[in-house]
């Protein structure tokens, strides 16, 4: 993947901490040009007695984002507060931020299991489409890994400034271990990419989703198709 100084670069992040578990290395790598489109309040992220309050979670979750910007020296974040889990229900909201400025947009993949996050490629799909945005769209991974990435970032050179992030998030790693566990996808992506650590993405564009759709058949109607193809 190659990144110009030029470049405007969007990562839409669901909850906070999606921006730095999934593309925690490319906006260490490019903050001061990256900006952070923050969907949800995250105010059902929780699942200890300590971050019950929903209400104090909120302020916390925005606290914690806000820290990550400051260590990666990102360049703006926006919060559209829609309710945790209702991004899909509240998709004209998001569609009417302005994305006509950006050269790059990275959204959670559209096979991720998470509700809030597989709508967003296709409202940014639809959003980039009307605006007439000239933005490339990247998918990244969080919940679920990409099935055919196509494009691969280096991080090794920012592996700790990625862990320090995502350890921002101190209201989430107290459930779960998302520094260690996080890090280790990109330790995995790294050996397909040849180096220590990347960060895998998909361009979003018409030919790789029927590839990937195509991939995704069973082998039997794979072969049925390949040789009606060749056939024809």
């Amino acid at each position: 993947m190659e990144i110009k100084a030029t470049d405007s670069i969007l990562v839409v992040a669901p909850h906070a901490d999606d921006e730095s578990i999934g593309c925690g290395g490319l906006l260490a790598k490019y903050g001061k040009q990256s900006d952070v489109l923050l969907i949800t309040d995250g105010r059902h992220g929780h699942t200890t007695e300590e971050y019950s309050d929903e209400a104090l979670l909120v302020v916390l979750r925005k606290e914690e984002i806000k820290s990550v910007a400051a260590i990666c020296n990102l360049r703006n974040i926006y919060f559209l507060d829609i309710e945790d889990q209702m991004a899909g229900e509240n998709a004209s909201i998001i569609k009417k931020f302005d994305i006509s400025s950006y050269t790059h947009i990275f959204v959670p993949n559209h096979y991720e299991s998470h509700k809030d996050h597989n709508v967003l490629f296709w409202i940014f799909k639809s959003m980039i489409k009307k605006q007439r945005s000239i933005a490339v769209l990247y998918e990244y991974e969080v919940w679920t890994p990409l099935r055919y990435p196509s494009d691969y970032l280096d991080i090794s050179d920012v592996i700790e400034l990625k862990k320090t992030m995502i350890a921002q998030y101190k209201s989430q790693v107290a459930d779960v271990d998302y520094v260690n566990k996080g890090i280790a996808l990109s330790n995995y992506r790294g050996m397909v990419a040849n180096c220590e650590y990347a960060e895998a993405f998909v361009i979003a564009s018409g030919v790789q989703l029927k590839n990937n759709f195509f991939m995704s058949l069973p082998l039997w109607l794979k072969l049925k198709i390949y040789h009606r193809i060749n056939r024809g």
